[in-house]
């Protein structure tokens, strides 16, 4: 059984004490998932979100036109059912044996790879709250040799690329029945980042992308393991391009009331202040809670260039992630600008992050540990001993009563 690569480094945590003292490329935390409600009672079988998109009681001037008029049921039922990430770390026996009656140093190595484990979970469980699928990207022109090239500009902020695989697909794996992955006889193609440069959107893989088959500009790019196994984020509840006749996402047709199952759409305005307030006002028509703008951190600063520093305003309440917060106003009230790592690049959504759930089996991560063997297991085939993260959760609009569900928000393209 193969361990982690970063085990030799378990013997220099302890000799050289670095744990908590080493720097650490972290990011910070996305505002968003932040927000949103965190449910930890489970699915049972399967979580239903129902969304009402009409009214069935019969209408009319005389008692018998109303009784005639009664329409069938009007309610659309989303059958959601929850997704798994998970996240292994490993301590070498060496490493235990030499911290063996050093229990500060035991700690320090534990914390350090335990750390790494969860940030890596984070970072994950961030990219699918806003990804169709779980897609970290898209490819851009270049298909050949070793160098990947991403589409979105900064695409690779907010992610960890380095020593993981990545697989491909021609769709973003949120269909009923995806079938668009890169792969022969089911398994598919896969390439592993060996560098990363964040600053020319690009990494390095290896063996060559020549050996992914059918590989093209566009494709969806994925960490191993998620293609048609993500979350379901706000790109895939909210997309960016309205569904079509044929869709089917959860068991629903959302192309049959498109605004109130999957959110509402307005496309830019020349300014990027215009078409925020025309969004707000759409919203505002349909009583969508428009709170706050998520937007790429590069269309903020466009933003900011473009209305003026005179727009800014300290935020009440807990520091969101930015001193300031950039602010436009709507026919019912503020609303407040926010950059995101991972929303895609010309593209927002306004909402209210607390009208969506993270529902999820228990805590989400946490410690595998059902068989009460302990939190850390030795391995048969090596000498050492793994700990597992993992967590069964699901992303999903609130359906509680008063609440729009999927509708809550609206989708912009600059």
């Amino acid at each position: 059984m193969a361990t982690a690569a970063s085990n030799t480094a378990n013997v220099n945590l302890l000799r050289r004490l670095f744990g908590n003292e080493m720097a650490d490329l972290t990011f910070g935390d996305d505002p968003y998932l932040r927000g949103v409600k965190k449910v930890t009672t489970g699915f049972g079988e399967i979580r239903y979100v129902v969304v009402r998109i009409g009214q069935t009681a019969g209408v009319g001037g005389s008692i018998a036109v109303a009784i005639a008029n009664q329409a069938p049921t009007a309610e659309r039922r989303f059958s959601v059912t929850e997704r798994t990430i998970y996240a292994v770390f490993t301590m070498k026996g060496s490493f235990l044996r030499k911290a063996r009656g050093k229990p500060n140093s035991l700690l320090t190595g534990y914390e350090s790879q335990a750390r790494s484990a969860m940030y890596d979970f984070k970072k994950l469980l961030e990219n699918q709250s806003w990804a169709a699928g779980g897609r970290v990207g898209t490819i851009n022109a270049t298909v050949t040799g070793t160098t990947l090239t991403f589409a979105n500009a900064r695409a690779l902020i907010g992610i960890n690329l380095l020593g993981k695989w990545l697989t491909f697909a021609s769709d973003d794996g949120t269909a009923a029945s995806p079938a668009g992955e890169r792969g022969l006889g089911g398994v598919p193609y896969r390439v592993q980042v060996t560098a990363v440069d964040i600053g020319n959107n690009r990494v390095t893989v290896s063996p060559s992308l020549t050996t992914v088959t059918g590989l093209t500009s566009g494709d969806s790019v994925f960490i191993e393991g998620f293609y048609a196994l993500s979350m379901m984020g706000k790109q895939a509840w909210n997309p960016i391009t309205a569904p079509g006749g044929s869709d089917s996402f959860f068991g629903v047709n959302r192309s049959e009331a498109v605004e109130p199952l999957s959110g509402w759409r307005v496309t830019g305005q020349g300014l990027y202040e215009a078409t925020v307030i025309e969004a707000l006002t759409y919203g505002e028509q349909a009583t969508v809670d428009t709170k706050t703008c998520f937007m790429n951190k590069r269309d903020w600063a466009k933003m900011v260039n473009e209305m003026g520093v005179q727009a800014f305003r300290e935020p009440g309440g807990k520091k969101t992630g930015g001193a300031k917060a950039l602010v436009v106003d709507g026919p019912d009230g503020s609303c407040a600008m926010t950059g995101v790592n991972r929303v895609p690049q010309g593209y927002a959504w306004i909402g209210d992050p607390s009208n969506d759930v993270l529902l999820s089996e228990g805590e989400i991560p946490q410690i595998l540990n059902e068989d009460k063997v302990g939190p850390m297991r030795m391995l048969p085939t090596d000498d050492a001993y793994q700990s597992r993260l993992g967590g069964d959760a699901n992303f999903m609009p609130d359906d509680s009563a008063a609440k729009l569900g999927p509708g809550a928000w609206v989708i912009v393209s600059w």
